[in-house]
C-alpha cells in the first residue's frame, strides 16, 4: 500500500521547523506519542548489531482505523490540546533519518504490525506478523545508519533529560499523578536500566529549594519548584513545561528582580498551556487567546517569584523607587481603554459601591476585604487614603480592632484600572519592563537621563510605558511597533 501523498518534501519541510537536530526531534515526537497513549513506562532499546532503536510503551495501543491513519501524514490521531503530541507526527519524522520503520501495536480491539520505507520519493508500507508485544502498547523501531546519534545511549539520556526532565524530578513528577495527567506515573528505561529520579540541579549545588503552586481566583495555574543554587548554572531561568515536555526557557525576567539571576532556576508545569503550543513543541504562541494565556501564567508566576525572592533576601534592591504622577497613570489608563490590543492586563472603568468614612471615622488596620479609598481625614493635609471595611447595613463599617460599629457612608465611585507605574534606579540595560502588573521605568538608563536634561520626561515616561506594554502584550512581533505608534498618538490627544 502507498501513502496518499508525496512524503519526502513535506517531511523535509516539517523537519526544518525544529531548531534542534532531526534525531532529537524524532525522539521527542516518539516520546510525546507514547505519553499521549496513557502509558506508565517507556523503554528505549539500542541494538548496535542491527543499527536500530526501539521505543516501546505500554499504552492503549491503536485501533485498526487509527493504525491505517498512522501511515498517512494528512491524518492526525489527536485533537490539539488533548495531549502533548497533538500533531500526531511520531514515527513519520523518523523517515528523515532511517532506512525503514517497523511499527507494532496492540490494543483491546486490534493487533497489527507494519514495515514502512522509502521507494523513490514515495513511502510504502505493508503489514507483517507482529512479534514484540504480548500486551497493550506500541513499539516503533527505527533502522538507522551506523553513525546515527540515536545509537548513542548518552545522547538518548541527554535528550530525555533536556526535554522531559520534569518527569524525573521527585516533586514535579508527582504533579502528573495529582492532576490526573499521567495517573499511573511515568517510568523511563534505557537499555533496561531505569532512569533515576533526580533534581534539575545537582543536590550539592542547591542552596534553597521550595515547592510552589500558583492560584488565581481559586484556580490553579500550575505547580513547580524555585531553586537557588550556590554556584552559577548553565541552564538558569524560568523553565515552562506542559504535560512533562520542557517548552520554553525564559531568563530575561530574572535580571531586574533577582540579585543573582544566574544562580536561579524555576521549573513550572502548566498543563493548560498545551493548547498554546507551536507545532514543533519548542515554544508557545504569542498572539491571540493562546498567547494571552501564556502571558497570564508568566505574569502570575513572576509575582510569586518576586515574593519568594524578597522572603529569602535575594530580591534585587534598588536605590530609589517612587511612583509616577497620578496624572500620567490616568492618561495611560485612558489610552489602554481605547486600544483593545493593550487590554491584556487591565479592564476599563466601572462603578461600584464602596464604604466611605464619615467625619468621625478613624483609619483601621488594612484587613482582607478592605479597599483603600483616596481622600483626606479631618484635620489632615494629605494622605493616600483610608482603609474601610463595609458593614452589614448601609452607614456602618465594622472596626476590626475595636468593639462596636464604626459609622460610614456608602457612595458610588468610579474605579480606574491601569498599570501602577514606578520609577526605579536599576543599574542595568533595561529601559522599562513589567514586574507582575507594575510597570517600572529605569531612571539611570541613558535615555532617561537625556530626557531629564532636555526637560522631556513626560514624553519619555509615556514612551517607556507603552514600549513595555507592547513588549508584554500577546502580539506578533511585527504588530508591536504599529501599536506603539498608535498608543503614543492616542496619548498625545488625551
Amino acid at each position: 500500500m502507498k501513502s496518499k501523498i508525496n512524503f519526502r518534501h513535506l517531511l523535509e519541510d516539517l523537519g526544518d521547523a525544529y531548531t534542534y537536530s532531526k534525531e532529537e526531534a524524532v525522539l521527542v515526537e516518539l516520546v510525546a506519542n507514547s505519553l499521549d497513549a496513557k502509558c506508565k513506562e517507556i523503554r528505549f532499546e539500542v541494538d548496535l548489531g542491527t543499527s536500530s532503536l526501539t521505543v516501546k510503551d505500554d499504552g492503549e495501543g491503536m485501533s485498526q482505523v487509527d493504525f491505517n491513519s498512522y501511515h498517512d501524514i494528512a491524518a492526525s490521531l489527536k485533537l490539539k490540546g488533548s495531549g502533548i503530541g497533538f500533531a500526531g507526527l511520531g514515527a513519520k519524522l523518523g523517515h528523515l533519518i532511517t532506512e525503514k520503520v517497523v511499527t507494532e501495536t496492540n490494543s483491546d480491539s486490534y493487533r497489527g504490525s507494519s514495515e514502512w520505507k522509502w521507494v523513490g520519493d514515495e513511502l510504502e508500507w505493508h503489514e507483517i506478523n507482529p512479534s514484540q508485544l504480548n500486551s497493550n502498547g506500541t513499539a516503533v523501531t527505527l533502522f538507522l545508519k551506523p553513525d546515527s546519534k540515536l545509537l548513542d545511549t548518552e545522547f538518548l539520556i541527554q535528550c530525555i533529560q533536556a526535554n522531559f526532565g520534569s518527569l524525573l524530578d521527585p516533586f514535579i513528577s508527582e504533579i502528573y499523578r495529582w492532576d490526573n495527567i499521567y495517573p499511573r506515573g511515568i517510568a523511563l528505561y534505557v537499555n533496561g536500566e531505569k532512569l533515576t529520579r533526580k533534581h534539575p540541579v545537582d543536590q550539592k549545588n542547591i542552596k534553597i529549594r521550595e515547592e510552589i503552586e500558583v492560584l488565581v481566583g481559586g484556580k490553579r495555574l500550575g505547580r513547580g519548584v524555585f531553586i537557588l543554587a550556590k554556584k552559577p548554572l548553565d541552564e538558569w531561568g524560568i523553565h515552562l513545561t506542559t504535560y512533562g515536555k520542557m517548552i520554553q526557557r525564559v531568563s530575561d525576567l530574572l535580571g531586574p528582580v533577582a540579585k543573582n539571576p544566574e544562580c536561579l532556576t524555576v521549573w513550572f508545569e502548566a498543563p493548560q498551556l498545551v493548547s498554546s503550543l507551536t507545532m514543533n513543541k519548542q515554544s508557545f504562541k504569542e498572539d491571540g487567546k493562546e498567547g494571552q494565556e501564556v502571558k497570564k501564567v508568566i505574569r502570575h508566576l513572576q509575582e510569586k517569584l518576586i515574593t519568594w525572592l524578597k522572603d529569602i533576601g535575594e530580591s534585587r534592591e534598588v536605590a530609589k523607587r517612587e511612583r509616577v504622577s497620578p496624572t500620567l497613570e490616568r492618561e495611560i489608563a485612558t489610552v489602554i481603554n481605547r486600544l483593545p490590543e493593550l487590554r491584556f492586563l487591565y479592564s476599563g472603568h466601572f462603578g461600584q459601591i464602596v464604604a466611605r468614612p464619615d467625619t468621625n471615622g478613624e483609619p483601621a488596620a488594612l484587613e482582607a476585604g478592605m479597599q483603600l479609598i483616596r481622600g483626606l481625614m479631618p484635620g489632615e493635609g494629605g494622605g493616600d487614603g483610608v482603609p474601610v471595611y463595609p458593614g452589614d447595613q448601609d452607614g456602618e463599617v465594622l472596626n476590626p480592632e475595636k468593639q462596636g460599629p464604626r459609622k460610614a457612608k456608602r457612595s458610588r465611585r468610579t474605579v480606574r484600572f491601569g498599570p501602577r507605574i514606578e520609577r526605579v534606579n536599576y543599574p542595568g540595560s533595561e529601559m522599562s519592563w513589567m514586574e507582575g502588573e507594575t510597570l517600572l521605568i529605569n531612571t539611570v538608563h541613558p535615555t532617561y537621563l537625556k530626557a531629564e536634561r532636555k526637560k522631556s520626561l513626560g514624553y519619555h515616561e509615556a514612551f517607556c510605558t507603552f514600549s513595555a506594554l507592547c513588549e508584554a502584550a500577546p502580539l506578533e512581533a511585527e504588530e508591536k511597533f504599529p501599536i506603539l505608534v498608535r498608543a503614543l498618538e492616542a496619548w498625545g490627544a488625551v
